[in-house]
């Protein structure tokens, strides 16, 4: 992802890919991956034609300030993907994988 910063409380966000949903699926068939053959040659393949120009996804993220001792952040979709589905699932991606304790 690539962050363009707009102002201090504003950022652009720019993905290539999605690679924050199915995160269970992805996990799961790269283990069976391991445990089995080594990879085929239809994933070289896939991972070949990765060159991608335009991004993914692009959304703005706002902090708008605290609330309760809570950081309050307004995420907007500007294009691609799935449209604002999209968006959720990041903040989902994001809510899910999220801890406070490893930032100091």
């Amino acid at each position: 992802m690539d962050v363009a910063r707009e102002n201090t409380q504003t950022q652009l966000i720019s993905a290539k890919e999605d690679t924050w949903s199915n995160q269970r699926r992805k996990r799961r068939e790269k283990q069976r991956e391991e445990a089995q053959a080594p990879p085929s040659k239809k994933a070289k393949a896939d991972e070949e034609k990765k060159e991608v120009t335009e991004p993914y996804l692009q959304f703005r993220v706002k902090v708008l300030g605290e609330k309760n001792k809570k950081v309050v952040v307004h995420f907007l979709w500007v294009s691609g993907g799935r449209g604002k589905e999209s968006v959720a699932q990041v903040v989902t991606f994001i809510k899910n994988n999220w801890n406070p304790k490893e930032i100091t």
